[in-house]
């Protein structure tokens, strides 16, 4: 879903969606194995650090993109928006590259064929970010050339959060044997690869959708286009025969529209009773929980 948006930021956000993931993940390692939880808890602090100093740097660089269109100034804003981008993929020598590592060994305390698999499901999930990092800069090409030049405190500030995203996990939250093992041989094959076959799958994805001339635009979200999408394709198979009657005009062929029934759905629960109700309900569900489990 992120990599059809038309919005660098909003790339950015769903993003965000996806680098939780890895947080949830050391949330359910701790959970499951009480006396490892001070190590697994460490490794969840640095990876928040990494992405929240990397996706700031990220957000704010949307805004210092024109400078890489001023000469003398292109190679340098290219450069300092590329690092944090490759950190989040987790590329070598990265402080992404160091915050999955610190969360890896913690994968041998998940049971059934988590730990046998989780190391595959976390390059390809490297794979992903690395796609949506490509995304990222194809939408921030396009933007810079409407958008005005940052002033100075967007810029130093811009320039601080990229150095503190370089710098800061390695120096202020990671161990020793994490560090060793991150700039290790041969984890460098195994971080580095994730980002090769993210970088040929952008390339290729690029050419065919360029040559093909499709096009596909998911509204930020929005979970649901899909099911819209397959009703509309669907109603005039499923509904063929007998079809839908208006009131007003008995002659015009109509079919139920699932918008007007989620538009008039969503109405209601914003209501300030139905949330109050609902919310009440769930601290009323969390208490039960506690008190049995």
């Amino acid at each position: 879903v992120g990599v059809v948006q038309q919005e660098a930021k909003t790339v950015l956000a769903y993003s965000s969606i996806s680098q939780m993931g890895f947080l949830i993940v050391g949330l359910g390692l701790g959970l499951g194995a009480p006396q490892a939880w001070p190590a697994v808890a460490a490794g969840i602090a640095l990876y928040a650090m990494h992405h929240g100093l990397a996706k700031g740097a990220l957000f704010l660089g949307v805004g210092v993109a024109p400078l890489a269109g001023l000469r003398g100034r292109r190679l340098l804003v290219t450069a300092a928006l590329l690092l944090p981008a490759l950190s989040l993929a987790g590329a070598p020598f990265t402080s992404g590259a160091l915050a999955k590592i610190s969360l890896k060994p913690y994968l041998d305390l998940a049971p059934s064929f988590w730990p046998r698999w989780g190391t595959l499901l976390l390059s390809l999930a490297a794979v992903g970010t690395t796609i949506l990092m490509g995304r990222f800069f194809w939408l921030l090409r396009e933007q810079r050339r409407r958008g005005d030049p940052p002033d100075r405190a967007m810029l130093a500030s811009w320039g601080v959060l990229v150095a503190a995203s370089l710098l800061l996990p390695w120096v202020g939250a990671a161990s020793a044997e994490s560090i060793e093992k991150a700039l290790a041989f041969g984890e460098f094959w195994s971080a580095l690869w994730p980002v090769g076959a993210g970088a040929v799958l952008i390339g290729v994805a690029g050419y065919l959708l360029r040559e093909a001339g499709w096009s596909l635009n998911i509204p930020p979200g929005d979970l649901l286009v899909g099911l819209e999408k397959l009703w509309q394709w669907l109603s005039p198979r499923l509904f063929r025969q007998g079809g839908f009657v208006g009131r007003a005009d008995r002659g015009k062929r109509e079919y139920p529209d699932p918008s007007l029934f989620l538009a008039t759905a969503e109405k209601r629960l914003l209501g300030w009773p139905l949330v109050g109700t609902l919310f009440l309900l769930l601290i009323v569900l969390q208490a039960l929980l506690l008190a049995f489990f």
